[in-house]
């Protein structure tokens, strides 16, 4: 994403210059990173990048355009914008004070977009970073815009700083905060692509991929699908004497998988962390996008 994003803005003005950070951010370097900036535009697809990106923005004073879409909904907003004497606009937190239950947070593929939608939502965000910087138009400052791709209706929804919201002063562990101990995704056994690619190498790992049909002919890295979905209904085809390597996107439907495989006594099972995104980053950049 990061190599075809450049390509694409340099063939549209070759005298942008373009730094790619192709790295996972985290609370270690995103600070580091941001400090060359002066504003950022939010495209994430998961609630830890997003409160990181948040809490790392109010604390270095950096404006942020929100994006997010489900379905066929969407959301847009302009956080942290400098007001008068020093303060703030609202940002991600007076929207979301915090997050969901891990379990209503639904994947990309459990939930899907109309794919449309998402061109809708990054226009409107590269619209107000374009105003911001122009000085031009009305920024959407203190509100939410929403939008309804099924009857394509847009509404505004006036957002206010919460008086009794904890101020933002480091940055914390955005996985447990988003995932906390009462979550049974917590501390599940994982392996990182590198250990898990050895243990193919060698014959002493089965690979089960619980994507859907469509996203494994498109990529994968070997073994058998089994749609997360379909697990349950497929539990004999699963050894409990091989160690076991479930395999998705991102590593978030492999680990709900694990802990439904874990709930059944099954303890010869890993989740790949970081999924296929990240086997791609650090074993095979060959491999295509899913």
């Amino acid at each position: 994403k990061i190599d075809l994003a450049a390509e694409h803005i340099l063939k549209l003005n070759p005298s942008v210059v373009v730094n790619r950070h192709d790295q996972y951010l985290n609370k270690e370097n995103i600070r580091a990173i941001l400090q060359n900036y002066d504003l950022v535009i939010d495209g994430s697809d998961n609630l830890p990048t997003r409160y990181l990106v948040n809490d790392a923005c109010v604390l270095h004073d950096l404006p942020l355009v929100y994006g997010a879409i489900y379905k066929y909904e969407g959301q847009a907003g302009f956080f942290n914008l400098p007001l008068t004497h020093g303060s703030r606009s609202s940002n991600y937190r007076d929207l979301f004070p915090m997050p969901p239950p891990p379990e209503l947070v639904p994947s990309c593929s459990e939930g899907g977009i109309i794919g449309p939608l998402a061109g809708i939502i990054g226009s409107i965000m590269a619209a107000e970073a374009i105003k911001f910087f122009t000085g031009i138009g009305t920024l959407l400052e203190n509100q939410i815009l929403l939008v309804d791709a099924s009857d394509l209706s847009f509404r505004k929804i006036k957002l206010s700083k919460d008086p009794e919201r904890k101020e933002i002063t480091e940055l914390i562990d955005y996985e447990s905060f988003c995932n906390p101990e009462k979550s049974p995704l917590k501390k599940l056994p994982e392996l990182a692509p590198m250990e898990a690619h050895q243990l193919i190498r060698q014959n002493k790992i089965a690979v089960i991929d619980v994507r859907e049909p469509h996203e494994f002919a498109q990529a994968n890295i070997g073994g058998i699908n089994l749609p997360a979905g379909e697990l349950m209904n497929n539990i004999g085809r699963i050894p409990r004497r091989t160690t076991v390597l479930l395999v998705c996107r991102s590593g978030a439907r492999s680990l709900r998988a694990l802990e439904k495989l874990n709930s059944l006594g099954f303890d010869n099972a890993f989740n790949l962390n970081g999924g296929i995104n990240r086997w791609r980053i650090e074993i095979d950049p060959d491999l295509p996008e899913c």
